[in-house]
């Protein structure tokens, strides 16, 4: 980890660097990038313990919450916006936190190499976007659904004053009287005609149809608040990734 600091700044014209004595060797700038090209395979001992709120009883030990790495700083592009000397100081140790941070969280993850990590962040990607289109799609069903009973509704409650204008021989009397329920019912008929319907569908059926789409939107919200936290997690832990490993970087308008 010294070694990783010195090089940071040394890149960043910068002769200061952390202490390392508190550390682990599997923190050194040889290890770390073993570690991240899968030469060498470290379990996390860190453990997580729950106090019972009963008196006398001990600590229970439980699952370790995940660690979530943050995205590195991009020291030098930050030294050029205008930011000082102490700001640099301060990034440089944000930094080797960040980079133990995401060798915990890769290990966690199960990944040992470059291409796994790679691998994995694209399947992620894929599965919030998979979830994504499936809830447009649903949520875009739900809302021609409730366009369509609002149409139907407006159809029926309408049409026998429309057929008595039909039966008055199309009266200006008429129309005048009822003009507002006319001017609804036709716009109704065109909505139909415009979707290619002959016959209006049963309301009983739309209703069903619309309460198993929000039964399954609830369920897809779940599986896409997941997939996208998994997404992130590994993207950026990519990034960083590829700052530790010194990876050009591609432009992008969204940075």
């Amino acid at each position: 980890m010294r070694r990783i600091l010195y090089r940071l700044c040394l890149e960043n014209g910068t002769e200061r660097f952390a202490r390392r004595k508190t550390l682990s060797p599997d923190y050194t700038e040889e290890a770390i990038l073993e570690r991240i090209s899968g030469k060498r395979i470290v379990v996390p001992k860190q453990k997580t313990y729950k106090q019972d709120k009963r008196q006398g009883s001990p600590a229970v030990e439980t699952d370790p919450i995940p660690t979530k790495p943050n995205l590195m700083i991009d020291i030098q592009m930050k030294l050029q916006q205008g930011y000082g000397e102490g700001y640099r100081n301060w990034a440089v140790r944000f930094n080797l936190k960040e980079a133990s941070k995401t060798l915990i969280y890769l290990q966690e993850k199960g990944i040992v190499n470059y291409d796994d990590l790679s691998q994995k962040t694209a399947a992620a990607s894929g599965a919030y976007h998979a979830f994504s289109g499936r809830i447009k799609a649903v949520e875009k069903r739900m809302n021609e659904i409730k366009e369509l009973q609002s149409h139907i509704t407006s159809y029926k409650r309408t049409l026998d004053v429309y057929r008595g204008y039909r039966n008055s021989n199309w009266s200006r009397k008429y129309y005048a009287a009822h003009d507002s329920d006319i001017i609804i019912h036709k716009a109704a008929k065109k909505y139909f005609d415009e979707l290619g319907m002959t016959k209006l569908p049963p309301m009983d059926s739309l209703k069903q149809e619309y309460a198993k789409l929000a039964a399954e939107s609830k369920k897809l919200y779940g599986g896409y608040k997941h997939a996208r936290e998994e997404m992130i997690s590994l993207q950026k832990a990519k990034q960083n990734a590829d700052m530790i490993l010194g990876e050009p970087k591609k432009p992008s308008k969204n940075r």
